[in-house]
């Protein structure tokens, strides 16, 4: 049971890639096209206020501890932006699972609220064919020895 919680726990995280790959036009600009002309100025400033939450110690640069911390706040406001649907500056358990609702019901294909094992099965193979993958072997299993069964 556990593991059947991880497999489908993994299935949403791997569709959530490839819904945010539908979902944004690809490498480019995204969410700063769709919200028209941008300052340049104000991009910068808000990399700056990012900088200066970051730098712990104060001494104008930042190590790296103070640069992972600086990258992790960059993430959230990106991620802040994609989910704040209704632009209030903040997300709602509705916005914060939207993305999940959303491949949960790509997998729940019949609509009845539960993901059955041919569901999983069927999402895993077309997943794995979209990307190139042949389904009959584990991720990075090339010579095909440690092959599973969907009841492993």
């Amino acid at each position: 049971m556990i593991r059947n919680t991880l497999w489908v726990a993994a299935m949403v995280g791997t569709l959530g890639v490839a819904g945010a790959a539908q979902a944004s036009p690809g490498p480019g600009p995204g969410p700063m096209l769709e919200k028209g002309p941008t300052d340049v100025q104000k991009v910068l400033d808000e990399r700056a206020k990012i900088f200066a939450q970051a730098d712990a110690n104060g001494d104008g640069k930042l190590d790296a501890g103070e640069l992972s911390h600086a990258f992790a706040l960059l993430r959230a406001e990106h991620r802040l932006q994609r989910l704040d649907a209704n632009g209030d500056g903040g997300v709602s358990v509705d916005e914060f699972n939207g993305p999940t609702r959303h491949r949960l019901a790509v997998l729940d294909r019949n609509g009845d609220g539960t993901i059955s094992p041919d569901e999983m099965r069927r999402a895993w193979h077309e997943n794995h064919e979209r990307r190139g993958h042949r389904g009959d072997r584990c991720h990075g299993d090339h010579d095909g020895e440690h092959q599973r069964g969907w009841d492993d």
